[in-house]
C-alpha cells in the first residue's frame, strides 16, 4: 500500500493518500490532479520505481499537493524512472519528463493523471535526464549523448506540437545532464559531466545562443575529479553546480558544490574540511533562494543538505538528515522542500530564513527518484 499517515504536528494531521494502491494505479493508468488555486507552498512533483507483484517494476510521476488540506495527490504511469521535468508554458499541466541515459522520454498531463505520447530518439542517442521548453511553447529542447565514441553531447529541438526533430546544437562537452533558458529567453546553459577521469575533457557549464547556436562561455569546474551534474541559477545569472566523482573514479568519493557565473569564474568549495571530508559521493540536487542569496544542496550518501554563500561561496549551515535527494523551493518562496529517507521518500521544509527545519510537514511519500520540484498549474 502506498497510502500513508501524516506526522501529527500542529495543523498538519490526518490520513493523506499519497498515490492509490498500485494495482489501481497498473488498471487506470494514473490519477489526475487540480492544483490548489493560489498555492502558498505548491504542488511537489517527484519520481517512482515500485516493485509490482510479476516481479518487475512499475515507474510513476507523483503529485502532491501542499496546500490542500489533506495533500491529495496524482500519479501518472510512465514506461522509465523519470529524472527530470520539463513543463510546457502553452499547456496548464503538461510535462515532458525524460530518463537518465536510456531511450525514455514521453509527455504527461498531470490534470487527467495520462501519459500522452512517448518522445523518441535516434538508436545512436540517448536522453541524458533533462530538457526544456521555449518560452512560448513551442519547442523542446532535450539534452542527450551519442553512444559512442567520445559521448559528444547534443541539444535536439523538437516541435512541441508534433514531436518533429527541427535542429540540434551541440552541447560544446560531452554527456550534457542538466539545461536550463536563462530568464532572456535566448541563452541556454547547459551542464556538461565530461569524460572519464582519464580523458581530456573535463566537467564544465556552457553557456550557448539559441538562435544561432554559438558558444558564448564555457566555464571548466577546477576541480578535476568532479562532473557537472545539476546547475541552479540565481535570478542575477550567479549558478551553484553539484558534482559527483568523475566517471571512472570511485563512486563514494566526495562529492562538490561550485559557486559562479557568466560573469565569474567557478570557484569549487575547499572548506570547512570537516564538513567537506563528510560529503562522500555524489552531490544530487541543488536549488537557489535569491532573496538570502543561498544555494542548498543535497547529498544522500553523506546524510546532509549544506546551504552556501552565493556571494562568498562560503558554508552558512549544514543539516543532518537520512539520505536527503530533491530540494526545491516552495511557490511562495519562503521554505525549501526536501525529500529524504530511503528507501522511499519523506519531504520535509526548511525556512529560507533561519534555515531551520519546520515542524508540522513531515509527510511520507514513496519518491525513490533523484528530483522534487515545486509547482503550480
Amino acid at each position: 500500500m502506498v497510502t500513508k499517515q501524516v506526522v501529527n504536528q500542529g495543523t498538519m494531521s490526518g490520513q493523506a493518500v499519497i498515490a492509490p494502491h498500485i494495482t489501481e494505479l497498473n488498471q487506470y493508468g494514473g490519477i489526475g490532479l487540480l492544483a490548489t488555486a493560489r498555492p502558498t507552498l505548491g504542488c511537489v512533483i517527484g519520481q517512482l520505481g515500485n516493485k509490482n507483484q510479476a516481479g518487475g517494476t512499475d515507474y510513476f510521476t507523483l503529485t502532491v499537493d501542499m496546500d490542500s488540506p489533506h495533500f491529495s495527490c496524482g500519479a501518472v504511469k510512465i514506461p522509465f524512472l523519470g529524472h527530470g521535468l520539463a513543463f510546457n508554458p502553452s499547456h496548464a499541466g503538461r510535462a515532458a519528463v525524460f530518463e537518465k541515459r536510456g531511450q525514455g522520454a514521453c509527455e504527461i498531463d498531470l490534470q487527467t493523471g495520462r501519459m500522452l505520447r512517448a518522445i523518441p530518439t535516434a538508436e545512436e542517442r540517448q536522453f541524458y535526464g533533462h530538457g526544456a521548453y521555449s518560452p512560448d511553447g513551442k519547442v523542446l529542447y532535450a539534452a542527450e549523448t551519442l553512444t559512442h565514441g567520445s559521448y559528444k553531447g547534443v541539444i535536439m529541438m523538437r516541435d512541441a506540437e508534433t514531436l518533429e526533430e527541427i535542429g540540434e546544437f551541440p552541447s560544446y562537452g560531452a554527456r550534457p545532464h542538466d539545461c536550463q533558458i536563462l530568464a532572456d529567453g535566448k541563452t541556454m546553459i547547459i551542464t556538461n559531466g565530461g569524460g572519464l577521469v582519464t580523458e581530456q575533457e573535463q566537467g564544465s557549464i556552457t553557456y550557448v545562443d539559441i538562435a544561432t547556436h554559438k558558444l558564448i562561455r564555457k566555464l571548466t569546474i577546477d576541480n578535476k575529479q568532479f562532473n557537472a551534474g545539476h546547475v541552479a541559477v540565481a535570478d542575477n545569472g550567479d549558478i551553484a553546480v553539484v558534482s559527483a566523482p568523475r566517471e571512472g573514479m570511485n563512486s563514494k568519493r566526495n562529492g562538490g558544490v561550485t559557486i559562479g557565473g557568466i560573469d565569474r569564474d567557478l570557484k569549487t568549495a575547499t572548506g570547512p574540511s570537516n564538513i567537506l571530508n563528510k560529503m562522500r559521493g555524489e552531490t544530487l540536487s541543488v536549488c537557489i533562494d535569491d532573496n538570502h542569496r543561498t544555494a542548498a544542496a543535497t547529498t544522500p550518501d553523506a546524510g546532509r543538505i549544506t546551504f552556501w554563500d552565493l556571494d562568498t561561496g562560503e558554508l552558512k549551515h549544514t543539516i543532518k538528515v537520512t539520505h536527503p535527494r530533491g530540494v526545491t523551493l516552495t511557490q511562495d518562496k519562503k521554505h525549501f522542500i526536501f525529500s529524504y529517507d530511503r528507501p522511499a521518500s519523506k519531504i520535509g521544509l526548511v525556512a529560507v530564513d533561519t534555515l531551520a527545519p519546520v515542524a508540522g510537514y513531515d509527510v511520507d511519500i514513496a519518491y525513490t527518484g533523484s528530483h522534487i520540484v515545486a509547482h503550480s498549474y
